[in-house]
């Protein structure tokens, strides 16, 4: 799990660097290392796909993530957040 968290908490770092490409794949490689990141991950994963313009593959990842945990604050900030822009400049960096 030591792993998984410490690839998980580079691409937080990344991400509020505004690296978000660089930030896409430790997300990816900290879901395969712990599960349990995975809601996290798929949000994040979203919000990048958001602000690469990909409202589809956003919408889609965090589903997925909602799929994983109903409640997930980042993944409702994040939809609502391309419900209100109408694309993907509204996914704001995680915080």
């Amino acid at each position: 799990k030591g792993s998984a968290e410490a690839t998980y908490n580079l691409a937080t770092a990344l991400r509020r660097l505004e690296r978000d490409a660089e930030a896409a794949e430790p997300f990816t490689a900290a879901m395969r290392l712990e599960p349990a990141y995975s809601a996290d991950c798929l949000a994040e994963l979203g919000a990048i796909r958001a602000l690469d313009d990909d409202e589809p593959g956003a919408r889609s990842l965090l589903q997925q993530a909602l799929a994983l945990e109903p409640l997930h604050a980042a993944a409702l900030r994040y939809i609502e957040a391309l419900d209100s822009s109408g694309g993907g400049t509204g996914a704001n960096r995680s915080e």
